[in-house]
């Protein structure tokens, strides 16, 4: 999808070609590390409802904090994207060095 900008005008597109198919997948993760390796913390490999059909090109995380309801976090780590690919995506916590931290996050993917 291709957006312009001009002054006041706002935003104008141009209609998508039949290779210009963006697709987002959104969801929520938490839990806790499942490895500690190489000085980092690592969440399970978590896998897309459903694969995108060519390819992930990215993926963000916002973690989340609410201790009233079950999507809670426990570290200020930022997470780091160490897998990707069109079937799902695997997150590090760099510098973990324990399990019992658990985390939750929402993400927002972009692929094709």
């Amino acid at each position: 999808m291709e957006a312009q900008q001009s002054g006041d005008l706002g935003l104008t597109y141009t209609p998508q070609g039949p290779h210009d198919l963006s697709m987002l997948k959104v969801g929520r993760i938490a839990g806790f590390t499942d490895s500690l390796e190489y000085g980092s913390g690592w969440l399970p490999f978590q896998t897309f409802a459903e694969p995108f059909p060519n390819s992930c090109v990215t993926i963000v995380f916002q973690p989340i904090w609410n201790n009233s309801v079950k999507w809670q976090f426990t570290s200020m780590t930022p997470p780091a994207v160490y897998d990707l690919d069109r079937t799902g995506f695997r997150v590090m916590f760099p510098n973990e060095n324990d399990k019992s931290r658990a985390h939750a996050l929402m993400y927002i993917a972009v692929g094709f």
